[in-house]
């Protein structure tokens, strides 16, 4: 008898750890969103490919409308986290492009 495969698109990353962490099936993602849960051993990880992907996160605003001041606090403290996140390694894989 075939088994039955369903696919779910789950865009939250608290409702995919739940629906892993209850055996529902399986992902593909970065493994950075699940680091907690494969350190101490809850999930588990493979490579699919030894093929080294890579993609570009920005921060982005409109450039017809002025930052608030409270918005610019927070783009500096995003940009002060991610930094420091890459710098010592907390963001596995990560790499800032900025000086």
């Amino acid at each position: 008898m075939r088994r039955s495969i369903q696919v779910i698109d789950i865009t939250s990353i608290a409702i995919l750890k739940s629906a892993l962490l209850a055996d529902m099936g399986a992902t593909l993602l970065p493994a950075a969103p699940l680091q907690d849960e494969l350190a101490r051993g809850a999930l588990r990880a493979s490579r699919i490919s030894d093929v080294q992907l890579a993609r570009t996160v920005s921060l982005c605003a409109s450039n017809t409308i002025p930052l608030t001041n409270a918005a610019l606090a927070v783009q500096q403290l995003v940009i002060e986290v991610t930094r420091a996140l890459c710098l010592e390694q907390h963001w596995q894989g990560a790499r800032s492009l900025l000086a």
